[in-house]
């Protein structure tokens, strides 16, 4: 496991305990870029009445946005304003439908290792971008060889990074 450097991931990406439920949601949304509501509530343990009707809240407020999918169903995606209230350094997730189905099963993964290790411990894809465009190094990506004079990265889907301290 790699330490994050000079910053701690709580500088970098945030922490998983949050203010509100709402802002928990919406970093939630933001962490993974797309969500079913299925694997919100899932995550967050919550009640499927309380899940759609804070949800409601969020989409109203322009927070959250829903994205339709053919072939998939609705989504759930966090805005410009919604990333932006949480202070998470990402920006509005890009839906490209050949990646939706992957997309959405690293969330599974995701949710399974969270309540398997801890939701804190684990990192995101767009975590791990944010995490490297601050150090200006890899922290969970492998040269996997060179183009135009310089080493091509693959970054895994997910990492977990556990905290000092925790076993």
């Amino acid at each position: 496991m790699q330490e994050l450097g000079c910053l701690s991931r709580q500088e970098l990406i945030g922490t998983w305990d949050c203010r509100s439920r709402d802002e928990q949601m919406v970093r939630l949304i933001a962490r993974h870029g797309l969500i079913r509501i299925e694997q919100v509530r899932r995550a967050l343990g919550a009640g499927r009445s309380v899940t759609y009707r804070r949800l409601a809240r969020l989409v109203e407020a322009g927070l959250v946005e829903r994205v339709v999918v053919p072939g998939v169903g609705t989504l759930l995606r966090a805005t410009r304003t919604g990333i932006r209230w949480t202070g998470l350094p990402f920006s509005v997730a890009a839906v490209f439908p050949a990646q939706v189905t992957h997309t959405l099963r690293c969330v599974d993964v995701a949710i399974e290792e969270g309540e398997r290790v801890g939701h804190e411990d684990v990192i995101t894809e767009r975590e791990l971008i944010a995490i490297e465009s601050v150090r200006g190094e890899p922290f969970a990506s492998v040269a996997v060889g060179m183009s135009l004079g310089k080493p091509r990265r693959h970054r895994g889907d997910l990492a977990c990074c556990r905290r000092p301290g925790r076993s």
